[in-house]
Formats: structure tokens, sequence, C-alpha cells
């Protein structure tokens, strides 16, 4: 007799990626806003989403979106895993999601926050921080796709082989560390919850230089008081070990 095989583990990225634009002068006004629609346009976006779904060995099966007026974009994926984890000849399909959000986080007379928020749900063997890879820009110079100034990565794993009273789980987040160790961006803070709820929180960010060479780029005049100012305030508002 065939034992079926049934795998209720799942893991669970959520990202929050956040970018500062100036906004000071109209001059300044108009260049954010222009910049903001082509660097969270929805369609780039969308391809970003069907490359993570590569990336965690996961098929498509249906994806929506939605545009809001005047600024904001939804998009939601339904997903399965591409190899089943069984030989018992029952086919298991993986059921789990990608979705993404934007929208403007805070605004002030200062300058305003875009907040590109991932939830990216897994149920396949491939490790889910490779989606990362996706999300973290090659290069800050670019005015087509988001370059953030900080990033939250909050990790969550749910199943039959997670223990919270282990001291020995593998988060499998050593990859997100070499990633981020590929880019610009830095590793801030590592906390470990797993004694609460089995999750992991990793915070990632530019150094202040790299924001504000990105700014000045992008042709905003801006200074390093600027920038401290601002990355002051990311950092106090949306790292929880702040």
């Amino acid at each position: 007799m065939l034992e079926k095989m049934i795998s209720n583990l799942s893991t669970t990225l959520i990202v929050n990626s956040y970018e500062c634009f100036p906004v000071q002068t109209k001059k300044n006004e108009n260049l954010s806003h222009k910049l903001i629609r082509e660097k969270y346009d929805a369609t780039d976006l969308i391809l970003i989403s069907r490359l993570i779904s590569r990336l965690i060995g996961t098929e498509i099966i249906g994806e929506s979106k939605f545009n809001f007026e005047p600024f904001g974009d939804s998009g939601s994926f339904l997903v399965k895993a591409k190899e089943c984890l069984s030989n018992s000849g029952v086919t298991h399909l993986k059921e789990s999601h990608i979705s993404f959000h934007t929208y403007i986080e805070d605004i002030n007379t200062e300058f305003l926050i875009v907040r590109l928020e991932y939830h990216i749900c897994s149920c396949s063997d491939y490790n889910v921080f490779d989606s990362i890879k996706a999300i973290l820009p090659n290069s800050l110079k670019s005015e087509t796709i988001p370059t953030p100034d900080l990033i939250t990565l909050d990790y969550i794993r749910r199943g039959a082989k997670f223990n919270s009273s282990s001291n020995h789980i593998n988060f499998d987040y050593h990859n997100a560390k070499h990633i981020c160790e590929k880019t610009d961006y830095k590793l801030i803070n590592d906390t470990n919850l797993t004694h609460i709820n089995g999750t992991r929180q990793l915070l990632c960010g530019l150094n202040n230089a790299d924001v504000l060479n990105k700014l000045k780029n992008f042709s905003y005049d801006v200074s390093q008081n600027d920038v401290e100012f601002f990355m002051s305030f990311l950092q106090k508002t949306y790292c929880t070990y702040s």
C-alpha cells in the first residue's frame, strides 16, 4: 500500500523596501514623480514576480494586477511547486502565492517614501531567500527599477518539520547575507525570534555615501545632512530594533 506523503511545511518571506525621494523644490517634486512612476511601474514589477517564481521553483497558474490612482499597484500570483516531493505515485500540488503592493508610505515637506512590499509564500524545496536576487538592483543608477534605501526581510517557517523549541533550526538565511554582500546593500541587523514564533528578521540598507551618490546621479540637489536625515528617519521608523 502506498503511503500518501503530505508535507505542510511552508516558508514565507515578506520583503518591504523603502526609497526616499526629495521634494523640497518644484523641480525636485516633478523629478520625483517621474522617477517613481518609472521605477515602480506595475508591468516591471510583474516581470520581477515572474522571475521570483522561477527562482523558488514554482509554476504560475494564475495572476492578476490592479492599478490605483494617483499612485499604487497591487499584483497577485497563485503558484504551485514544479517538483513533486514524493515518489509515492501521488502528485501533490503545493499551492502558494506571490503578491506585491506599492504605495506612498509617508510624505512631508522634505521628502516622500515609496514602499514596495512583497509576500512570497512557497511550499517548494527551494530556498525562498533566492527570491531577493530578483528584487535587489544590480545598479543604484537605474532609473527603471527600484533602488531602495532600506529593506526589511521577515522570514516565517511553518509546518510539521518546524519545532519552535529547537535551537538548531536551519533558516537558510545565509543566502540572503551572501546575496546582499554581492550588492551595495549591507546587513544592518539580524534578529532571531525562533524562541517566540519561529521567525527571523534581517535588515539591509545602503550606507549614507551610496544614498548621496545615487540621489546626485538622479540630479537631486541634496546634501550629506539631507541624507543623514532621510536614513535616520527610515531606521527609527521602520527598523523594529530601534
